[in-house]
């Protein structure tokens, strides 16, 4: 099992960027909105681990900054 590490977008950067996949997607450029299972959620990816401890990830995660 892999887990990740995301930042995810309020709504209205969220409707930003698929609003970018779509123009892209009209000038036939893939994007993740047609990418394998279509259901892509728009976010930056901090860590992806293959390997982990649920309790060293989440202290890790709670010590970062709010902003």
């Amino acid at each position: 099992m892999e887990i990740g590490v995301c930042l995810v977008f309020d709504p209205l950067a969220d409707r930003a960027i698929r609003q970018l996949w779509d123009r892209l997607e009209s000038e036939g450029i893939r994007t993740p909105a047609t990418h394998t299972h279509r259901h892509h959620v728009p976010h930056v990816s901090y860590a992806v681990l293959r390997e982990f401890h649920v309790t060293a990830v989440r202290e890790t995660v709670e010590a970062l900054p709010a902003r």
